[in-house]
């Protein structure tokens, strides 16, 4: 495919897009308005199946024995790849559309009539395929059990965010899992003729929330109580909770951790990543292990304007004064910030002899100089920062 040919089937992809803007934002807008839970889906069914139709797309609605999933077809009639857009479409119990289904089942068709108006020049087919029930038991797992996905080549979608849009970010797997439990019911006048079947359910909460500090980094669990009791009068007998948890299955820092360890040293945001490190997380994980060991934290990216480890339970905080406390670049330095007798084990045992204990009187007027702008040199760091990004947020090619 020539260059030429590649830059004409991208201007009728826009096209189509932009021709179709008013149909994906109003099917968006109903969606928002008539929110369904997971697997009750009807009416987004109905809507998202008759667009499909309308647009040429052969459509088999409530496939794989689920009632509110469907697949719509469209097929080149030439050889090529199966591409498969999925379009989410339930709510959040008593919130609505708040991780935006409205929004991915839009762009799921918007993105099918696009790959439909080129389609006849790349050849294969391509669907949209229905998976409800994600905010339930995950309609994808049942319909990847019975083949929903087996002759797709390409399956795509996207989430939107209120935040950066990010390419390649990972996705934390989730599960649910239900806890039972069984007391002794009473009458509170005589509580201890019963067995609180609730007060089991409050302590596994409280139990998690104190092995939080001891989670691997971006694991996660949330739960809510599903049966609290019948009367706040009545010893309740029996109680429920559900939780759902998510990971990035990621190693645990405690494993990572042995006797001969004395210093975890990390950088937050990572240069060049730019990715975010729980320093609290990380300084409770390692001192839980050993009070001992100390954590390091470069914190240059930042400056303590914008972010002070110390107050996260960072033992030690390393500066490059050069970049922004400085902020003028002209003056090689940096700075080490900790506990007294930490600072005055450096002064004697390191410092001293490698680098030196203090910086030149010049030097030190020179940072000196900079400290005094470093609140208002970094606010407005922080501000063009926020421009560029929604700058570029908005220019995506």
């Amino acid at each position: 495919m020539t260059d030429t040919i590649l830059a004409t089937l991208q201007q009728t992809v826009r096209q189509t897009v932009d021709a179709s803007s008013s149909e994906l934002l109003q099917l968006s807008s109903y969606l928002h308005q008539n929110p369904e839970i997971a697997f009750k889906e009807y009416k987004a069914c109905d809507a998202l199946c008759a667009i499909m139709e309308k647009h040429g797309f052969t459509v088999d609605k409530g496939c794989y024995d689920i009632p509110t999933a469907f697949k719509a077809r469209y097929n080149s009639g030439k050889p090529g790849p199966r591409i498969g857009f999925l379009a989410e479409y339930d709510a959040l119990p008593g919130v609505g559309h708040a991780c935006g289904h409205n929004i991915i089942a839009a762009t799921g068709v918007g993105a099918a009539l696009a790959v439909q108006a080129i389609i006849g020049e790349t050849g294969g087919e391509v669907l949209l395929i229905g998976t409800p029930g994600e905010e339930g038991d995950g309609g994808k797992v049942f319909m990847a059990d019975r083949g929903a996905f087996d002759d797709i080549d390409f399956a795509l979608m996207m989430h939107p965010t209120s935040g950066i849009p990010e390419l390649g970010k990972p996705s934390t797997a989730c599960c649910d899992t239900r806890v039972f439990f069984t007391g002794k019911s009473a009458h509170s006048s005589a509580p201890a003729s019963g067995i609180n079947a609730l007060t089991a359910v409050l302590q596994t909460f409280n139990n998690i929330d104190k092995q939080r500090p001891l989670f691997a980094l971006k694991d996660n669990i949330n739960g809510i109580v599903t049966d609290g009791g019948d009367a706040c009068n009545i010893i309740p007998g029996h109680a429920a909770c559900a939780f759902t948890l998510r990971s990035l299955n990621l190693e645990n820092l405690e494993k990572a951790l042995t006797e001969k360890t004395t210093v975890v040293y990390l950088e937050t945001p990572c240069n060049p990543t730019l990715k975010i490190l729980d320093i609290q997380a990380i300084a409770e994980i390692v001192h839980r292990y050993n009070p001992n060991i100390k954590v390091f934290v470069d914190n240059t990216f930042c400056s303590p304007y914008v972010q002070r480890p110390l107050e996260l339970g960072a033992d030690v905080v390393v500066h490059s004064a050069t970049k922004y406390i400085n902020g003028h670049g002209d003056v090689l330095a940096g700075f080490i910030v900790g506990g007294k007798d930490f600072i005055a084990a450096c002064r004697k045992g390191g410092l001293r002899d490698i680098t030196g204990a203090t910086l030149s009187p010049m030097n030190a007027f020179l940072v000196a100089r900079g400290l005094k702008t470093l609140d208002i040199r970094m606010e407005k760091h922080c501000a063009n920062a926020i421009k560029l990004a929604r700058f570029l947020e908005s220019h995506p090619t």
